[in-house]
């Protein structure tokens, strides 16, 4: 892959938590990847939810936000308008705030493919080839 991608917290947790299911591929998919990876403040959120009973977890994802391993590449002030008409689009499924978060992102940030876990093409066809698991 050799590139950035956009970031999800699933991800980003599992590269943390080592007796995760998607610990050896989560890893295994950051060695291809050029830091840093992009992602949104709703995904770190999620990711210290994720990860709330490991304090030692939780103060890595700073110290890797520190090192630029993955950026902030979004600003919900600037996009809140297509924020909403996501999660209103989307309600039935329903879409999260950081899914809409990630979504837009993917939107104005064509070089990019997702890192997730789960698949995010239930949003949008485009996402289908993302390196999803």
């Amino acid at each position: 892959m050799r590139r950035s991608v956009i970031l999800d917290a699933g991800v980003l947790a599992a590269i943390l938590r080592r007796r995760d299911q998607y610990h050896p591929w989560a890893s295994a998919m950051v060695k291809e990847v050029v830091a840093p990876m992009l992602t949104c403040e709703a995904v770190l959120s999620e990711a210290h939810f994720l990860l709330r009973d490991m304090p030692l977890a939780r103060r890595a994802i700073s110290e890797m936000s520190e090192k630029r391993i993955f950026i902030v590449a979004f600003s919900h002030e600037e996009q809140k308008a297509f924020i909403g008409k996501l999660l209103e689009k989307y309600a039935d499924v329903p879409m999260s705030f950081a899914d809409a978060c990630l979504v837009r992102m993917s939107e104005f940030i064509r070089i990019a493919p997702f890192l997730r876990r789960t698949a995010i093409s239930k949003y949008t066809g485009e996402m289908a080839n993302s390196r999803s698991r």
